[in-house]
């Protein structure tokens, strides 16, 4: 929702004789964070333009001449949008040494193949595959397989909804299982960023695991948005 204001010619400001006069225009913020969105604004001010920000009531005030204000208003109209669903697939693969060689298990035989050719183990094995469902701004968490979390912050999408933002993306590890009045145990395996690519997969190894050298879990993980 966009709230326009129109001002009193006593409001009106002239930023030079024989120039356009500035418009005064507010802009109430019903879904993206207000810091965002002025930020955005702010880009496309003109040399004698201006912005005040008001959190407490979510409203963003633009003064500018009129053909910014009409720039500023389209902007805002194209950002401030409800939050769109987005879809995470993750993949956990364990790694290990086989005892044959070209071990692959048949649901990742691409990956697999793929992996081969950068790292030194010679068997994959798909352990869990997992489908979250977020919202743009919101965080998200599911249990993969029986001894794994995946927990993550779910940005707002960038280019045009080619890229997915990924903010604290975690995977933990269930060391103790739940108890009665006490939730389960996490040992932190990875925390980090991810900026998922519309229609790419990134590979990357999560951890060697614990007591065994010679074995260690990957993620295979996609975003999409759905229609």
């Amino acid at each position: 929702m966009i709230v326009v204001i129109a001002v009193s010619a006593g409001s009106v400001l002239s930023y030079a004789q024989g120039k356009a006069v500035a418009e005064r225009a507010v802009f109430r913020v019903e879904h993206r964070p207000i810091d965002a969105l002025a930020a955005v604004v702010r880009s496309h001010l003109g040399e004698n333009g201006e912005i005040q920000i008001h959190p407490q009531t979510k409203t963003v005030i633009v003064i500018d001449v009129p053909d910014r204000i009409a720039s500023i208003r389209r902007l805002v109209a194209q950002y401030d949008i409800p939050p769109k669903r987005i879809e995470v697939i993750i993949k956990l693969i364990e790694a290990s040494q086989a005892q044959k060689p070209a071990d692959v298990s048949e649901a990742i035989r691409d990956i697999g193949s793929r992996l081969q050719n950068v790292l030194r183990f010679s068997k994959y094995e798909l352990l869990d595959t997992l489908v979250i469902d977020a919202l743009e701004g919101k965080s998200a968490s599911a249990h993969l397989g029986e001894k794994y979390r995946i927990s993550f912050s779910a940005g707002y999408l960038l280019e045009s909804g080619q890229i997915i933002p990924l903010e604290n993306f975690r995977l933990d590890k269930v060391i103790a299982q739940k108890e009665e009045g006490r939730p389960p145990a996490y040992q932190n395996l990875v925390t980090t960023a991810l900026n998922l690519i519309r229609g790419e997969e990134i590979l990357f190894g999560a951890s060697r695991m614990e007591g065994d050298g010679d074995k260690a879990l990957i993620l295979v993980i996609a975003g999409r948005v759905p229609k």
